[in-house]
Parts: structure tokens; sequence; C-alpha cells
């Protein structure tokens, strides 16, 4: 391509007729020996891509807000591996835009951010979208990323009451009530409140031999670590050293530490109500 065209796409990373009307007729001459490819309307790039078509979608509705995962991965979740593009538009492209999943759904002032120029739903918004899309786990991920809080959640869920799908969204933040940041995590705290046991904290805050640790289900009184390892926990030889490492600085720090998985988590209030009654006769 031209010098020209290059400067542009380095500037804007797409090529726009809007924002370059000088450069129209190299833009067409570069589309017929295949240089570019066409994205929204009157928008061209190299290669179609998330990042270029997010460029695209601004210039052609300035207006539009990206949401679900592309407003994740655009803010709280950089690493999602979602490439298509999803937004709420104020208007329709005249032919399907591939790559691009677009709606006329309005989206509440209040739950629409700016970053970097763009318009993109607030994070608490998104994590909802996303976890209409792929469950729950959203709601995880946005929580232990510390993207959200739960206030921030209900917030949003209110002001999205008439969207489809909010009975299982309403079910899945009133799980995720005690701050669970796994699926795992939201089974054992339902089996506390079944079981009555009060006096835990999930994710708990500890700082045990100068370094900062959260316990899944922390009793700081009795100072009972209680640990619910998913099946990916030890993926490696190095997350097996790091977690035995982790155990002995929270018993050097008073802590007595329990693990559970989901196949031994039917044991575990058995066993923590076990454990309260001695660390409680030692006391």
């Amino acid at each position: 391509m031209t010098s020209p065209l290059n400067d542009a796409l380095a500037a804007d990373g797409i090529l726009s007729r809007r924002l370059h009307p000088a450069l129209i007729g190299r833009i067409d001459a570069a589309v017929k020996r295949g240089e570019l490819v066409p994205l929204f309307p009157g928008t061209y790039a190299p290669a179609r891509s998330f990042h270029s078509l997010v460029a695209a979608l601004a210039d052609w509705d300035p207006n539009a807000v990206l949401m679900a995962a592309s407003a994740a991965r655009l803010s709280w979740w950089p690493n999602l591996d979602d490439d298509l593009v999803r937004a709420a538009t104020t208007r329709r492209p005249v032919r399907r835009v591939p790559g691009t999943k677009l709606s006329l759904i309005p989206i509440p002032a209040e739950l629409v951010a700016e970053r970097g120029g763009l318009r993109i739903q607030h994070p608490a918004a998104s994590t909802l979208d996303l976890a209409r899309e792929i469950g729950p786990a959203a709601i995880d991920e946005a929580l232990r990323r510390r993207a959200v809080s739960l206030g921030e959640l209900r917030d949003a869920f209110e002001l999205m009451t008439w969207r489809t799908g909010n009975p299982q969204l309403a079910a899945w933040l009133r799980a995720s009530r005690d701050g669970a940041w796994s699926h795992l995590e939201r089974d054992a705290h339902a089996l506390l409140h079944a079981a009555r046991i009060t006096g835990w904290k999930a994710n708990y805050e500890v700082r045990a031999r100068g370094r900062l640790h959260f316990i899944d289900v922390a009793f700081p009184g009795a100072k009972l670590a209680v640990e619910l390892d998913g099946w990916k926990h030890h993926g490696d030889r190095r997350s097996f050293i790091d977690d035995r490492q982790r155990d002995n600085r929270l018993r050097l720090a008073g802590w007595t530490p329990l693990h559970f998985t989901a196949e031994s988590l039917p044991t575990m209030v058995p066993t923590v109500r076990r454990m309260l009654a001695i660390l409680a006769d030692a006391a």
C-alpha cells in the first residue's frame, strides 16, 4: 500500500472514508488489489480482527456501546479469548458485518463508560451480559479480579430488569452473595448455610510470613482455613509446591488448613464441625 494509507493506518488502526476523504481513491484501489478488506460501511483494514472491527465500529457509529465479552475484554478481562465484537448500536448496517453481533438493545446511560475513546458497558453490566452467554463463571471471574462488587452487580441488574434470562441471573447473584470466586466455592457456601454454620468469611485476606493470601473460607476466630481445590488447582509441579509452601506459611501464622475437592465436598460440613470443636477445646 502507498505511504499515505500506511500513515493513516498507523494513526487510526483503520482506513475510513469519513476520516480520510482525500484518500478515497487510494483506498478503493487498495481494496481492488486485495490489500484492504471492508469492515463496517466506509471502513477498511488490511485484515479483519477484533481490534480493527472495534475501531471501525466506533467510526461507523460513534454512539455504539461495546457490550458483554467485548466490553469485558477491553476493560476488566484483557485475556478473554473471544474475538466476536458485540455491541448495542443506534443503527443497522445494510449488510451483515462478519465477526460482529449487533443489537438495538438500549443501554442505560448509567451503565456506559468511556475508555480510550470507546463507549463500553460498565464492568458490572458487561459481567451480567457475559454471564447470560457463558454462565456464572463470568460473575466468578469479575469478582475474583475485583473488577466489580456484588453491590455494583445488583445495581446493574436493577437497571436491566427487562432483559431476558434475568431469573437465572438473579439466582446466580444470590448464590454469589458471600463473594464466591468459583462454582466450587458457591457449592461450599450453600452447604455451610444449609448446615447453619456461621462465623466464616469468603476469600478472607490473611498476611502470613510476609505474603498476602486469600483463604477460600476462613473462620477467623478459630483460625481455621478451608481451601477448595478445583480440578485445575495442581496443573503442574510448581503449583503443587507453591500450595505446600502456602500451607506452611498459614500454619506458622497460627492457621489450620483443611482442603476439599469437588469429590470430597460432601465431607466438608462434618469435618469442619469436628475441627472447630477440636480448636475450641485446645484454646
